[in-house]
């Protein structure tokens, strides 16, 4: 779910390295006072990075979706009496935010739009399992820290460092389990290998997007589990330039799958069986 919000500019209060690829910022000041969480825990928010000048003017074209100098990033904590947003960045070397966060300082600006989540775990749920990859730790920590008292959570966390570790909120009902691999994705044996108690629970996972796809097929098809049982989302993409210019050359077009598909009364599990089923053709 995508909710557009007021466009607010806010400023860096603190920037500071927790892992080798792990930043936190937090962002303050009164404009968030205005900002108002969705209060779901895998919230992202879309930050608009300064531009040369520094400035953080929404671009003209950004209701255009022309995102250039936008960003989705997991919000970690929110504070609405204190007015700070805590945001944990992933570094990548080529990343627009993960330069911005390595190089700004206090004071500097930074703009937020829009807010969107997937986490919707039903009220009955007896259980959950929480799995993903490095992009997934601070939607995680935050769900940890809001909804996990209430019912026993299985969290796999796959990383490639294993300094990535961070303290996460832990409970009696709660365990943790960090696996090392830096290779390829394993998002699909995890979570066809999770030991989670019996019966229908809820899984949440987030992370690389073939991953995530493969999660998901097993969970809606080879387990047959409905739509409210599960939240899937790919957060980024492997070798994302070559994906791209491989989509391009595929001719397929995402934008009129999804057109076609919502004209044709579809859900969205359906839609989303319809690009996978179109990506896997192509070798993608």
């Amino acid at each position: 779910m995508t909710r557009e919000l007021s466009y607010v500019q806010t400023t860096l209060r603190s920037s500071e390295q927790l892992t080798p690829h792990l930043r936190r910022i937090v962002l303050g000041g009164d404009a968030l006072y205005r900002w108002e969480s969705s209060g779901v825990p895998d919230e992202a928010a879309l930050l608009v990075i300064p531009d040369a000048s520094g400035s953080v003017d929404v671009p003209a074209e950004h209701n255009g979706h022309d995102y250039s100098r936008c960003r989705w990033y997991t919000v970690r904590r929110f504070d609405a009496e204190r007015a700070e947003l805590t945001i944990d960045v992933v570094g990548h070397d080529v990343g627009l935010a993960t330069r911005w966060a390595r190089r700004a300082r206090p004071g500097d600006a930074i703009g937020i739009s829009s807010v969107r989540s997937w986490y919707d775990r039903p009220a009955n749920a007896p259980w959950q399992l929480l799995l993903g990859d490095i992009t997934a730790v601070p939607a995680i920590g935050r769900i940890l820290e809001e909804r996990s008292d209430v019912i026993p959570t299985v969290v796999r966390i796959e990383i490639a460092d294993a300094r990535d570790e961070v303290q996460l909120p832990v409970r009696d009902n709660v365990s943790v389990e960090w696996i090392h691999n830096a290779g390829e994705s394993r998002l699909g044996e995890l979570v066809r290998t999770a030991d989670v108690p019996a019966g229908d629970g809820y899984t949440f996972v987030a992370g690389e997007a073939a991953a995530t796809r493969d999660v998901r097929r097993h969970l809606r098809h080879e387990r047959g589990l409905t739509p409210a049982s599960y939240s899937v989302i790919g957060y980024w993409t492997a070798r994302s330039e070559d994906f791209n210019r491989r989509l391009e050359q595929s001719g397929i077009d995402l934008a009129a799958i999804y057109e076609a598909g919502e004209a044709a009364g579809k859900d969205e599990e359906e839609l989303a069986d319809e690009v996978d089923r179109q990506l896997v053709a192509a070798g993608l």
